[in-house]
């Protein structure tokens, strides 16, 4: 992904836009002082780091947008070999009567971030 990376991976930088999207962060600080806070459970992932404000900015300036593009459509195939109906809105016939047919997400909204 990024060879010139050193302490904020692209992992990192992945983790880290994913924990603003599901924490709802308001800004930077916010979210890089979440994700200090829980630097210990962030290291089980993969040994993601959490960035400090200045290296999440630089870093949402400088890395390719083509990254994020990438992992996309590589997990879109990967969900695709391992559940080859999704997004084909085929009925499932497990499940709960008020359902009347198969939920699938996936996120692709963009994180607004408030400085």
């Amino acid at each position: 992904m990024d060879k010139k990376a050193r302490d904020f991976t692209p992992w990192s930088h992945v983790v880290a836009m994913r924990w603003a999207q599901l924490a709802h962060s308001l800004s930077l600080n916010d979210m890089a002082d979440t994700m200090r806070n829980h630097a210990g459970s962030l290291a089980t992932i993969r040994r993601a780091l959490p960035p400090s404000r200045n290296g999440l900015s630089h870093a949402n300036k400088v890395r390719n947008a083509d990254m994020a593009e990438e992992l996309f459509w590589k997990m879109l195939e990967h969900i695709h070999n391992r559940c080859p109906k999704f997004g084909l809105g085929h009925k499932y016939s497990g499940l709960p009567r008020r359902f009347k047919r198969a939920i699938y997400a996936i996120d692709s909204t963009t994180i607004k971030l408030v400085a």
